[in-house]
């Protein structure tokens, strides 16, 4: 857009795979991996130059299930100061709110890592159940770190109704963060997130 000067330079990789392996007639272990970079060019310096419909996200029903929809990533508050922000942080997350109600939003970021592992199974005729692990987390710059990924279980229901299965699911933080603080105690992410869709995660 020109007339507003709204102009970027970026290149942007993205590969993303899944793996499904029977283990009865009836039951399968699946596996799902994605991965992604973007790297500013030319005049655009900065990850935050980047058009935010073009960042990464994560956190929902088909991403992360720990994580409410588009929530994955980092506020980058301070946990010995929840009014300040931890050093060498880059926000994927903002908050709309304040430090004593705090309600995030997706910033997004120029890396994304998930790893998603589930083990399907039948309970009764179109009716089954999983138990899933998702790992990963959405970066303010192109870095993936290793040692700042976020762990969440979960488990779910499915019913394979005829437009499709029908899936709810329940997810669990592992090492909630602060998100605020009120009357002097820090405030943490909420401990699970609830999703119901059509269709599989992947």
């Amino acid at each position: 857009f020109p007339l507003f000067s709204a102009k970027s330079q970026f290149t942007k990789e993205f590969v993303q795979g899944a793996w499904y392996i029977p283990l009865t007639t009836r039951t399968v272990f699946a596996m799902s991996g994605r991965v992604g970079w973007i790297q500013p060019l030319g005049a655009t310096k900065q990850s935050s130059s980047v058009p935010l419909s073009e960042r990464f996200i994560g956190g929902g029903e088909a991403s992360h299930r720990a994580f409410g929809l588009d929530l994955l990533g980092d506020l980058c508050v301070d946990p010995r100061d929840p009014r300040e922000n931890r050093p060498g942080c880059t926000k994927t997350l903002f908050n709309l709110g304040t430090t004593e109600h705090p309600r995030l939003a997706p910033l997004g970021g120029s890396g994304l890592l998930i790893m998603s592992a589930e083990y399907r199974f039948p309970i009764f005729g179109p009716v089954g159940a999983a138990v899933f692990t998702d790992i990963g987390n959405v970066y303010g710059t192109s870095t993936i770190r290793l040692d700042d990924l976020r762990y969440g279980i979960g488990t779910g229901v499915r019913y394979v109704s005829p437009l499709g299965p029908l899936r709810f699911d329940v997810g669990y933080k592992l090492g909630r963060r602060v998100i605020g603080t009120r009357d002097g105690k820090a405030i943490l992410e909420d401990p699970f997130a609830l999703h119901l869709s059509l269709g599989y995660a992947f």
